[in-house]
């Protein structure tokens, strides 16, 4: 009676012993055929998975993956496609500017900025130009008669403080002016063809949107002038972006929620209007 508890004794050890094995070793334990080498879990170090509080998706059955965790991974590439970044085109001194990267260098260039854009707010733009130039050629006539006093006091003929701004040629360089002239032509054609794809109502939807934004426009016009819509511009510019980079995941999600709602009602409104052409 004694041996066979012995036996049995020793195939519940050799079946732990098994157990305790585990099939995901560490980086660089698998062999030139790409199997997976058996390791001892006593003999691997006590470390914390990387991906630990965080949600894993298992296999379903035999090892396989189901069909609804392939749908899930193929709509977060799909998702992560189509998320395109405004600033993508921008120059990187600019996105140093827009998300106060050099907070004094973000404060000099907002407050000039407002500070242009008041002066323009309240002076005329001819007495702004009158004003300006009457300013440089002051400026230029007291450096010029101040290098004529010097000459004559001195006796000399040496060329006076602005010659040499002066006989410098101006020259421009043919590359960049022709590869900004495509790009203009290239951006003014684009912005054409879908204006008259709104004005001449190619997709109705759209349409109806850009009537609505411009019965907006006529309220706007009615309280503020065009340069105080460029000043609201120029602060939206400098903070917008920097609070959806702080506030980007709450964002999104109402943005997500928003979007879904809006394409519902447009697909409601089109089966609408589908109805009654039907109807007719």
């Amino acid at each position: 009676m004694e041996e066979p508890a012995v036996e049995a004794l020793e195939n519940n050890q050799h079946s732990d012993s098994e157990y305790e094995k585990v099939q995901y070793p560490p980086p660089g334990e698998e062999d030139s055929s790409g199997a997976v080498k058996d390791v001892d879990a006593r003999e691997t170090p006590a470390t914390t998975p990387p991906n630990l509080g965080r949600a894993v998706e298992r296999p379903g059955k035999g090892g396989k993956t189901t069909k609804s965790q392939l749908e899930s991974s193929s709509n977060a590439r799909v998702e992560s496609k189509e998320t395109v970044c405004w600033t993508t085109d921008l120059d990187p001194s600019v996105l140093d500017l827009i998300y106060w990267r050099d907070v004094k260098k973000t404060a000099i260039v907002l407050a000039t900025s407002l500070l242009i854009l008041t002066i323009f707010a309240v002076f005329p733009l001819l007495s702004i130009i009158a004003y300006t130039s009457l300013l440089v050629l002051t400026v230029t006539f007291g450096l010029r008669l101040y290098g004529n006093i010097l000459c004559y006091i001195k006796k000399s003929k040496e060329p006076h403080l602005l010659s040499k701004y002066v006989e410098k040629e101006i020259s421009f360089p043919a590359d960049c002016i022709h590869k900004c002239a495509d790009q203009l032509v290239i951006n003014v054609s684009k912005v054409i063809d879908d204006v008259r794809k709104l004005f001449l109502v190619e997709r109705f939807l759209d349409s109806i949107k850009f009537a609505l934004l411009l019965w907006l426009m006529t309220f706007i016009g009615a309280w503020f002038s065009g340069v105080v819509v460029l000043m609201i511009g120029d602060i939206i510019l400098f903070t917008i972006p920097k609070f959806y980079q702080v506030y980007q995941k709450q964002i999104d999600e109402y943005l997500s929620l928003a979007n879904v709602k809006l394409k519902s009602m447009e697909k409601s409104i089109l089966e609408k209007l589908q109805r009654k052409g039907k109807d007719q």
